[in-house]
């Protein structure tokens, strides 16, 4: 929904932190300027910060790169 009728191409990544605990703190969203200013990021955080994973022994960043096509 963020792209609109805009057409876009370029990279996108999606970063994230996850706590011993399992559960995801902080998200960081590197994308084109009009993809933020429409949303983007508000939607990757409500998909992302409800996501569960197993106890660890430290805490982690994880970040996922796409490219727009």
């Amino acid at each position: 929904d963020a792209r609109g009728e805009a057409q876009l191409g370029g990279q996108l990544a999606v970063a994230f932190r996850i706590q011993r605990t399992g559960k995801v703190s902080g998200v960081r969203v590197e994308a084109p300027a009009y993809l933020i200013d429409h949303g983007l990021l508000a939607c990757v955080r409500g998909v992302v910060q409800p996501l569960s994973f197993p106890l660890s022994s430290k805490a982690q960043i994880v970040t996922y790169p796409f490219t727009l096509n």
